[in-house]
């Protein structure tokens, strides 16, 4: 596996590409806004998986421990909150995300 970027970066990049497109649209400078979407939409997607895959393990566990549910239906749940890996999500963003 490849390394990954820190949340911190990906939201400073997310800040830093959308002003830098804005300054590029509003003084008419060449360029298109395809690509900055694609990016903005790959980078938002993959910050996304980051804040996602932090929060399904507290989850899991907090139905583990929850006494009111039948251990099959834990099992269910706990299979169901799985998170893919950030490329899929860079991926969706980019092809869905962008304008």
């Amino acid at each position: 596996m490849g390394r990954r970027l820190q949340l911190t970066l990906l939201l400073q990049l997310l800040a830093a590409k959308l002003n830098l497109s804005v300054f590029c649209v509003t003084t008419w400078l060449l360029g298109s806004v395809l690509a900055p979407a694609l990016f903005f939409g790959a980078v938002a997607a993959a910050a996304y998986h980051d804040v996602v895959a932090a929060l399904v393990p507290s989850m899991q566990a907090a139905l583990t421990t929850a006494p009111a549910l039948a251990p099959d239906v834990t099992t269910c749940l706990t299979q169901f909150l799985s998170v893919a890996e950030a490329p899929a999500y860079a991926t969706l963003g980019a092809i869905f995300g962008a304008p």
